[in-house]
């Protein structure tokens, strides 16, 4: 990968990050796929837009990331972001700080990175 995939990738995974504390909707529709299929720590498998809607509506705050480590990885013509940080978030009425692992699809979408995959788990 040359070094301006590299960056560019980046930029875009710390943009979604960035939107998601902000609550930055108009952001987050930019850098995420129309077609992005998200994984949450319990499984459950959404849209875009299903998740922007938990955001808006305040079913998910966003409060704070620490990133501990990051990973960027080619995958055929797509690029893998896998993460690790301490976000700590309200979800459905709880606040906690989960230790999370993400993994982060990106894929060229209009001469552009945009995620089209991102799946949490526990570490």
């Amino acid at each position: 990968m040359d070094k301006q995939t590299r960056q560019e990738t980046i930029a875009v995974f710390h943009e979604m990050t960035s939107g998601m504390l902000r609550h930055d909707v108009t952001l987050l529709k930019q850098v995420i796929a129309p077609d992005a299929i998200f994984v949450h720590l319990n499984g459950k498998v959404e849209s875009r837009e299903v998740w922007l809607d938990q955001m808006r509506i305040g079913r998910m705050r966003y409060l704070d990331s620490n990133e501990l480590t990051l990973t960027v990885t080619e995958d055929g013509t797509d690029v893998v972001i896998v993460s690790r940080s301490d976000l700590t978030a309200r979800i459905y009425g709880f606040e906690n700080c989960w230790h999370i692992e993400t993994t982060t699809r990106l894929a060229q979408r209009n001469n552009a990175w945009q995620i089209t995959r991102s799946q949490a788990q526990f570490f």
